[in-house]
């Protein structure tokens, strides 16, 4: 049955049962499930309005009206925090209106959409409620009605009937889920991201203060930056000769301006077309301007080369310029961006805005700011993919290496290379000495080239992208390749049996307690075609690591907010960046809370490593920094 929870005149809709506020609340509260969802005029928590709040027992429908009743929407928080747990789809976005009106949840929380995104991930299957419904419940939602709730009008029927059904099949729902999610041995994963969704409620309704002015000037720089590529591009092309079937003819176009203005070739580098031409002067049998035919290109002649360095300028520029400052609120001068909480690894994305793609040096990060009297208090984890790696393949080397606080790569470089690393070493070679790393300018080019190995690692990589991150062959990339493994032979032994799993089993899983599991959509028992085989060995590669890192990193977010919280500390969670915490309080707190951050995040790593192999770095800083 649907009640309409109103104070007004209850003539209005005679197709309803009418219960007051008070009477409602009563009936509500103490209920061991509550399934909650609301109606809103738009999607800014801090300034748009709820129109409807619509509580479920499980057995009926309570659509409580509060157009004309906001100042009565707190009376509802207590009989929330009475149940013993709290149902919805994309919680996220419900509490963060409900915390913007004072509601401080105090207990656990299940999503229908998280869970579903755990339980489908890596599939085609989609987790919105709407195809939720129709799995669980062979019950098609009408999703048209929501354009036509507006603010200053009553809810017409149709409306209330819709907002009711919107908590009206959550209990099927989760009843279903909960034993796919035992069937599949999800249900740890799936506690994991409900109770990771309530930091990331904080994180986003905190949000994170700009400066401007500062911004504006990077923006600025980065636009002078980009028209100096554009000269120079254009000035090869009239330099030389390969290009001379493109470049423009010599002759004063505009009277009013100088020569240097008006002379020469003046290409449109965010064109594909006029790019084009320019490409097929260098290789006639090119097809395309994409970024791999771009670095192709750039092998060939250094105008590639230089077109990449445009195309990630001018990036930047149309990234961060005013599009980003768009999503400043003006309430209160900060931007709150939104997160997506499961990705395929189990990796987060964050959009409006991305926040996480900012370049990770401080020129950019420290346009961002605080509180006066506050401070970022930000920690990360030191090599937590390779610690992950040495966690995963038992490697000696590297669990020496890490647990000694070696430089890794120096020592894989060391091993990898054997006597040209040897006879690279300057008298002064402070590796040799203390296994540190040094200034030696060969040992610097050595100890990269590995780097990029051992982190290529957790992303899959090949030969193919090696040669393309180190500017090599293929042939060189794969002989390299070889020698690393050589070196390292527990890593491959690992990284194939992961590999095997995948390809053997249709899906992969991340490290234990968590377990997240990513299946594969096109695999087959028997018959597959060999590209789909090698990109499920490639994923199943990279997903138990960057995954178990994923899940890392949010089991220290639910330590850190609850520990906040528990204590009444003037902390604020405000932002993540995959192995990143970053956190802002009262200057007069920061060395004590870096120490519990610490703490708090190397509890995490433990949970899953099993040692205190992995630790994080803490960072007390006046702006936001790398």
């Amino acid at each position: 049955m649907i009640y309409v929870v109103t104070e007004e005149d209850k003539s209005k809709l005679p197709e309803f049962e009418y219960i007051s506020w008070g009477a409602a609340n009563t009936a509500l509260h103490g209920s061991t499930y509550l399934y909650v969802d609301i109606e809103t005029t738009g999607l800014n928590f801090l300034s748009d309005t709820i129109l409807s709040i619509q509580v479920s027992d499980g057995e009926n429908e309570w659509v409580y009206l509060t157009k004309d009743s906001q100042d009565k929407i707190p009376e509802l928080f207590s009989v929330l925090n009475s149940a013993r747990m709290l149902v919805g789809h994309n919680l996220k976005f419900d509490l963060k209106f409900l915390k913007a009106r004072g509601y401080d949840i105090s207990i656990p929380i299940y999503d229908t959409m998280l869970c579903e995104q755990v339980l489908v991930n890596g599939t085609l299957d989609r987790a919105g409620l709407l195809p939720v419904a129709l799995k669980y419940c062979g019950v098609e939602l009408n999703k048209g009605i929501r354009s036509q709730f507006a603010l200053g009008k009553d809810l017409t029927p149709a409306q209330i009937i819709y907002a009711a059904d919107d908590v009206k099949y959550l209990r099927r729902i989760m009843e279903a889920q909960v034993e796919e999610l035992k069937f599949n041995e999800l249900t740890q994963i799936a506690k994991l991201e409900c109770e990771a969704a309530i930091a990331f409620i904080d994180i986003e309704f905190n949000g994170l203060e700009i400066d401007v002015d500062r911004w504006m000037g990077m923006i600025e720089v980065l636009r002078g930056e980009c028209k100096d590529v554009v000269k120079d591009l254009n000035h090869m092309i009239d330099q030389d000769t390969m290009f001379k079937d493109i470049k423009a003819k010599s002759f004063q176009t505009d009277m009013f301006l100088s020569e240097a203005e008006t002379r020469g070739t003046h290409m449109n580098w965010d064109s594909s077309v006029e790019t084009l031409k320019v490409f097929k002067c260098v290789d006639p049998a090119i097809t395309s301007t994409a970024e791999k035919e771009a670095y192709r290109i750039g092998r060939l002649h250094p105008i590639g080369k230089m077109v990449r360095k445009y195309r990630e300028k001018s990036k930047k520029v149309s990234s961060f310029g005013t599009s980003f400052l768009k999503n400043i609120y003006a309430e209160d001068g900060k931007i709150h961006p939104s997160f997506t909480q499961i990705k395929r690894t189990g990796r987060v994305s964050c959009k409006e805005p991305n926040v996480q793609q900012i370049p990770a040096n401080n020129d950019w990060r420290n346009c961002f700011i605080t509180d006066p009297g506050h401070v970022f208090v930000s920690a990360d984890y030191s090599s937590q993919e390779l610690c992950i790696i040495a966690h995963g393949s038992k490697d000696p080397v590297f669990n020496e290496a890490l647990s000694k606080g070696h430089d890794l790569h120096s020592v894989c470089a060391k091993l990898v290379f054997g006597k040209v690393w040897d006879n690279a070493a300057l008298d002064d070679c402070i590796f040799n000495t203390k296994t540190e790393k040094c200034s030696c300018p060969k040992h610097k080019d050595l100890r990269t080239t590995v780097k990029t190995i051992n982190f290529g690692l957790a992303y899959g990589m090949g030969p193919h992208r090696l040669a393309e991150t180190m500017n090599s062959t293929v042939k060189e990339a794969e002989t390299l390749i070889s020698k690393y493994f050589k070196a390292f032979p527990r890593i491959e032994v690992f990284l194939d049996r992961m590999a095997s799993e995948g390809v053997s089993k249709g899906y992969i899983k991340t490290f234990s307690p968590w377990k997240r599991t990513r299946w594969f959509p096109d695999w087959q028992p028997v018959g597959m075609e060999f590209g789909t085989r090698k990109k499920i060995e490639r994923v199943s590669k990279n997903t138990p690591i960057q995954g178990t890192a994923a899940d890392m990193t949010k089991h220290a977010l639910i330590l850190c907010q609850r520990y906040i919280k528990e204590n009444n500390l003037p902390v604020k969670l405000v932002m993540t960046v995959h192995d990143q915490i970053d956190t802002t309080c009262e200057k007069s707190f920061a060395a004590e809370w870096s120490l519990k951050l610490k703490e708090l995040m190397e509890k995490a790593a433990e949970h899953i490593m099993g040692n205190t192999l992995l630790k994080a770095d803490v960072e007390i800083t006046n702006q936001w920094s790398k």
